[in-house]
């Protein structure tokens, strides 16, 4: 007697919720290791990533995977001319939270971001101060990146200061933009410097914020970058350079920044006869070559025992000078040689001489 097919086991309704990883339909049958073919609203599935299908023994299964609200539907399996359907309903899931608004302080001028991540891409999201909308403009954006939502405010001023809000439809959450302000200080002091005639003076301080507006005086009066004068600002570092000193270049030299104030004194000796050239040892040579890539500055440092002893850098045996390219720093017994905007050209051997002392080191300029 033959055996008609049949389902002893229909396909059962599915609810799931979307971002689900999968959904599973079961069906049981009479006879093992039928071939079904499986269709969701009338079209057949073609198995792969989205869709896979599992037969063991009469148990016949399909995976619905990574689920998403257009995959609700009616479900179909069918072998031969049998069929058993069953219905995929898929709800939408509820907005989460994933990452809350914190607390930002700031100094004065600094950039703070607000962060806030939820649950879902596409969302409209709104910022909010003090129960006004925030727009973008020249110090204010706006960032979405898939889930994430930024609110940056750059140049931040004490006005900046309060209550933020991410409004997201029926959910809000607030925080505060605490700013600081701004007190400078020195994690470098200003020293003394002692020259002769006709050498540099060099002044350095640090302090501990980039971007301050800042002034240096020589007895009271500003100066300005001149033949005789160079200012420089490298992010924290300040440096003042006085060129071919002569008398009547000593005197007290201040560095101003905000309300804080340094001063120290540049002591020029007049040299009535060339002085004997002092014995000079290096208490750090330049150990290890230099490797750079084109477009970056190299430096070279190195450290002598005696720091009113000037010395020469040299290249390749030819004396260097500064330039646009070439820019020398000393402090106390600290050499330092800057080489700017590096080029294959600029290979080679470097030196330093200091009377009977002297060390080298190599440029490599490596193209990536």
């Amino acid at each position: 007697k033959v055996v008609e097919f049949q389902f002893t086991k229909d396909l059962a309704d599915v609810t799931a919720q979307e971002r689900d990883t999968t959904a599973v339909f079961e069906a049981e049958v009479n006879e093992e290791f039928a071939k079904p073919r499986w269709y969701r609203n009338g079209q057949e599935i073609s198995m792969g990533d989205k869709y896979q299908q599992q037969v063991t023994r009469k148990t016949l299964m399909l995976v619905v995977r990574n689920l998403t609200l257009e995959d609700a539907g009616q479900y179909t399996c069918q072998v031969d001319k049998v069929t058993s359907s069953a219905t995929l309903t898929v709800t939408e899931r509820p907005l989460e939270i994933t990452r809350s608004l914190q607390a930002v302080t700031v100094y004065e001028r600094e950039t703070a971001t607000f962060e806030v991540e939820i649950s879902h891409e596409g969302i409209e999201v709104q910022w909010e101060r003090k129960g006004s909308v925030v727009a973008p403009s020249e110090r204010v954006t706006i960032e979405v990146q898939g889930c994430v939502h930024r609110l940056v405010i750059s140049n931040v001023s004490m006005d900046d200061a309060g209550e933020y809000a991410v409004v997201i439809g029926d959910f809000r959450q607030t925080t505060t933009l605490v700013v600081e302000i701004r007190k400078v200080e020195f994690t470098r002091p200003l020293q003394n410097v002692k020259v002769f005639e006709k050498q540099t003076a060099m002044f350095e301080v640090e302090i501990n914020f980039t971007d301050v507006d800042v002034q240096w005086l020589k007895n009271g009066e500003a100066i300005t970058q001149s033949d005789k004068y160079r200012v420089h600002a490298d992010q924290k570092v300040h440096r003042l350079e006085v060129i071919n000193v002569t008398v009547e270049d000593s005197g007290e030299y201040s560095f101003v920044a905000q309300d804080t104030k340094a001063t120290a004194t540049l002591y020029v000796d007049i040299a009535t006869s060339e002085p004997e050239a002092k014995h000079v040892e290096f208490v750090r040579k330049i150990y290890e070559p230099i490797h750079v890539s084109p477009g970056e500055t190299a430096t070279f440092e190195l450290e002598i025992s005696e720091d009113d002893v000037e010395g020469q850098w040299f290249r390749n045996e030819v004396t260097l000078t500064t330039s646009d390219k070439y820019r020398f720093e000393q402090v106390g017994g600290v050499r330092r040689l800057y080489i700017s905007n590096v080029t294959l050209e600029d290979q080679g051997d470097y030196s330093f001489v200091a009377n009977d002392a002297q060390t080298s080191g190599t440029l490599y300029v490596e193209v990536k």
